[in-house]
């Protein structure tokens, strides 16, 4: 008896259980203090990466047990990509020019970090959770509707702190969002909380839009996030978002049967910059206090138009979807929509000081170190900083030191200390080398092709949640307060790639029961 109820469980579940404990409990996992939230999302992260690979090894015993390894167990290149990728960062360790160096607390650098705690040891756990999360193919419907719950309490929470209100306790007595904008909700500053919505609204968004029978919750965690993304203002979160919604158009000309929801989440997304657009801020927008209505105009009402316009287009495209876009013309319109934007950004007057500006006179040849809040110039000096150490760089989490002995050496300043220039594919580059780079690129380029080949919709929506994370991390960096939930989609992308495979002959008995 025992044997047989063995034999019929499905390694799915172990799948779905740790998705859930990435996606839906550790963005709100915190110990009370935004002082010293890094290091409680770092004990959450060890906790759930135990239990995940618990979790993982009692399922591949069960699998193993019941000899139905070739059907569910998934291997693919990826996850060979993957080990590489940590292994030479373990070379790095070993071998990076500031191998020998001792953290604030008297710890190697190398393997507990220099301030950010992304040593090796952090690493390995990483390693761990993307090499359990691809071995079963989840389900992600549960999976995705509770990471929607879980989107919908972070920002209320956030909601509450913008009204004055301490939830949970986070910050010390007399202190809130008022005098720590930078910190909200229950990740830790703004840009990690975009990286979060980077990665979870493609989720929810592509979730709707692709699923069978979606959930109305996936739209309206997912407007929760786009409008969060639009009130904290991070540059690389509003590109991404940006990108995302692209995307989703670009869908619209391919898949007629889905074009009403697709207006559905436009309309959406013009509802939520309605709503920011209403809203002052005086961290933001200098108001005494947080204001609704703010400064209505004229413009604002017809972003709420178009909005009601695209419902009501929406509405008609249910009735009658359309004719399916061929491949050329789907290429032709996305192409002369990039070079329309390309066009406007170099021609277009904006207001100088603004982060588009920055990008406008840095396509026009005309950057300054100080663009991008001096990313920019530390860009260029991390550069200079490759060169020294190009194969095994300085080691994981060592950047620190090797800026501050660069600045020291060629007598430069920065207005505030860099431990991370800032920029996801730069810090792998300085603090692991350049094959470390390749091997990581080659295998989140692999991830998305292969989910873009199989063109299943779990597929899609986790290629397109990779990818968006992806872009912001062009302005961001690794951290545990985020990371971890990126490892764990891109081993679920990994896990969705590759062909279906037929059950083993020996289990068609079992297949039938089932299918009875």
């Amino acid at each position: 008896m025992l044997k047989q109820r063995l034999r019929d469980f499905h390694p799915g579940l172990t799948a779905v259980l740790t998705g859930i404990l990435w996606l839906a409990v550790f963005p709100l996992w915190q110990d009370g203090s935004f002082s010293r939230i890094t290091r409680a999302k770092l004990n959450g992260m060890h906790t759930l990466a135990w239990i995940t690979i618990a979790v993982t090894l009692i399922t591949l015993g069960i699998v193993i047990f019941s000899r139905r390894t070739r059907e569910h167990l998934h291997l693919h290149p990826v996850q060979a990509l993957a080990a590489g990728y940590f292994l030479w960062i373990a070379l790095s360790a070993w071998q990076g020019s500031w191998a020998a160096q001792l953290n604030g607390s008297g710890q190697p650098a190398v393997w507990m970090g220099a301030g950010r705690h992304e040593g090796l040891q952090t690493q390995l756990f990483y390693a761990a959770i993307f090499l359990c999360m691809s071995l079963w193919r989840p389900r992600l419907k549960m999976i995705v509707r509770l990471c929607g719950v879980t989107l919908m309490v972070f920002f209320a929470i956030t909601v509450m702190q913008y009204a004055g209100q301490n939830p949970l306790n986070l910050f010390p007595a007399g202190l809130s969002t008022r005098t720590n904008y930078e910190f909200q909700g229950t990740i830790g500053n703004i840009d990690m909380v975009s990286g979060y919505l980077c990665l979870c609204v493609p989720l929810l968004l592509g979730s709707y839009v692709l699923e069978e029978k979606p959930s109305a919750l996936l739209l309206v965690s997912g407007a929760c996030g786009m409008l969060l993304q639009m009130m904290i203002e991070v540059q690389s979160g509003l590109i991404a978002l940006a990108a995302g919604l692209a995307l989703l158009a670009i869908l619209l000309l391919r898949r007629p049967h889905l074009r009403w929801r697709i207006m559905l989440v436009f309309a959406a997304a013009l509802l939520c910059a309605a709503v920011r657009s209403l809203l002052g801020f005086p961290w933001l927008e200098k108001t005494a206090d947080v204001v609704f209505p703010y400064q209505p105009s004229l413009m604002k009402l017809l972003l709420i138009a178009t909005a009601v316009a695209a419902v009501y287009l929406a509405m008609r495209l249910r009735r009658n979807p359309g004719r399916e876009a061929s491949r050329r013309m789907t290429a032709i319109i996305a192409l002369s929509a990039a070079l329309a934007l390309l066009l406007a950004l170099l021609l277009l007057p904006l207001p100088e000081g603004s982060g588009i500006w920055e990008i406008q006179q840095a396509l026009r040849g005309k950057p300054r170190i100080s663009f991008g809040s001096y990313r920019l110039g530390v860009w260029q000096y991390t550069l200079d900083i490759v060169r020294q150490h190009p194969l095994f760089g300085g080691g994981p989490d060592t950047f620190l030191y090797a800026m501050k002995q660069y600045l020291t050496q060629n007598m430069l300043h920065l207005p505030e200390t860099f431990d991370n220039p800032h920029n996801e594919y730069l810090a792998i580059l300085c603090n692991n080398g350049l094959p470390a780079l390749l091997i990581y690129l080659c295998m989140l380029g692999t991830l998305l092709v292969c989910g873009l080949r199989a063109g299943r919709s779990e597929n899609l929506i986790l290629s397109g949640a990779v990818l968006t994370f992806m872009l912001q991390g062009f302005f961001s960096f690794s951290i545990c307060l985020v990371t971890p939930m990126f490892w764990a989609v891109c081993g679920m992308a990994c896990a969705w790639c590759g062909k279906d495979r037929a059950p083993a002959a020996g289990n068609n008995a079992i297949n039938q029961r089932r299918e009875r």
